[in-house]
């Protein structure tokens, strides 16, 4: 029988092989929420029955390239080198919301709340929390950025909610209330049986912490980043 540290092992390795090379990393705890996304619920099903490969499918017929590819190409047909990455690169002012400049929305009084579970098989939550830091480098810092946008991050939480943590919250009453009448919230709230009870504000656990160096390799923007605990 292996042994615990033989067990965790063995799985750090397995997260490893399973990570893009070039995508914030998804973190140890969204194993549980692969099945279906990432891999076949039956072991014998092919991989383009998973739900990334049929959108990963979907994206390079009709949204990669300026001039879509024949209606026969699928995702096995995608070359995965430079000049690929170069054409698709070509839509990236289309597509990609990374720009950290949010001077115009602050300007017009516009309010962000973002949230992402840490959990979440399908959008690496690290990529959040390097934008969120892109963003407070760009707009001086922690505490400026907190007038106009928070981050919420939800431990245990896989992609659009559900898991095993508290995932049934209300973020639209705050925001409303911030836009409206200038009361910005410290905190995000759950709704279990209409009771709410406080969770996550730019807050981070412990373990996270550790972890912390681990993913600054692969989001150097998140390094110096102190969260701002209350």
């Amino acid at each position: 029988m292996s042994s615990t540290p033989q067990v965790l092992a063995a799985g750090r390795g397995v997260v490893a092989r399973a990570q893009p090379p070039a995508w914030p990393r998804r973190l140890h705890g969204s194993e549980l929420a692969w099945a279906g996304w990432m891999i076949p619920v039956n072991p014998a099903a092919p991989q383009n029955s998973t739900v990334a490969w049929r959108i990963g499918n979907g994206w390079v017929k009709y949204l990669a390239f300026e001039h879509n590819p024949p209606i026969s190409f699928t995702l096995n047909d995608l070359a995965f080198d430079r000049p690929t990455f170069q054409r698709v690169r070509q839509l990236t002012d289309l597509y990609d919301a990374i720009d950290p400049d949010l001077s115009a929305f602050r300007r017009a009084g516009g309010k962000l709340i973002l949230w992402h579970g840490w959990a979440d098989q399908a959008i690496p939550p690290t990529g959040t929390v390097a934008y969120y830091q892109a963003i407070q480098d760009r707009m001086g810092g922690l505490t400026a950025t907190q007038q106009f946008a928070r981050l919420f991050m939800f431990p245990g939480v896989p992609h659009r909610g559900g898991g095993t943590a508290p995932n049934t919250f209300d973020l639209l009453t705050p925001l409303m209330n911030w836009v409206e009448n200038g009361t910005r919230s410290h905190q995000s709230h759950r709704q279990p049986n209409h009771q709410r009870q406080p969770i996550f504000q730019e807050r981070f656990h412990p373990e996270v912490r550790r972890l912390k160096s681990e993913i600054s390799t692969e989001t150097p923007n998140i390094q110096h980043w102190t969260p701002n605990v209350q």
